[in-house]
């Protein structure tokens, strides 16, 4: 299996209606990663009006979002299915709507079922936002389970 098919395979296993990158989820985002030169995961998307907060920015629940979903995508084509345990992000500059960005993330570390990653979110050449994470893989049995059941502490 090609590391896009895995990443493919995986994103539509356990995110097919995800607001962030699910196919079936036609009132999201649309995210479509891809492989980065550094061998983390990147994508393209456009800040639509729709997503801004104070008038001309992009709203920072939308730029958590993007990066949380970057560092998703990054565990998934390492064929791992995690979830957040903790993140912390600085915003550095605001993010224009109605222009593009990047989002780039890459694994750090690895320690039994815990991973931190990073991400960045760019527009044009300037470092708008930035991450550092830490993820908890996750059992298909934890993964299938009811919504309401509760995901085990992070001990970190």
């Amino acid at each position: 299996m090609t590391i896009k098919a895995g990443l493919s395979s995986l994103s539509m296993a356990s995110h097919a209606d995800c607001y962030a990158c699910g196919r079936n989820n036609r009132d999201g985002f649309g995210l479509v990663f891809r492989t980065s030169p550094s061998g983390g995961v990147e994508a393209d998307f456009y800040c639509d009006l729709k997503y801004q907060g104070y008038p001309g920015f992009l709203q920072g629940g939308v730029v958590a979002t993007l990066l949380d979903s970057a560092m998703t995508h990054c565990l998934f084509r390492r064929g791992v299915v995690a979830m957040t345990g903790r993140m912390h992000i600085q915003f550095k500059k605001p993010v224009h709507v109605g222009e593009q960005v990047r989002i780039r993330a890459d694994l750090v570390q690895q320690r039994g079922s815990l991973y931190r990653l990073w991400a960045e979110l760019t527009q044009g050449n300037s470092v708008c936002a930035k991450t550092s994470a830490t993820f908890m893989q996750i059992s298909e049995r934890q993964r299938m389970g009811s919504p309401t059941k509760q995901i085990p502490k992070i001990g970190i």
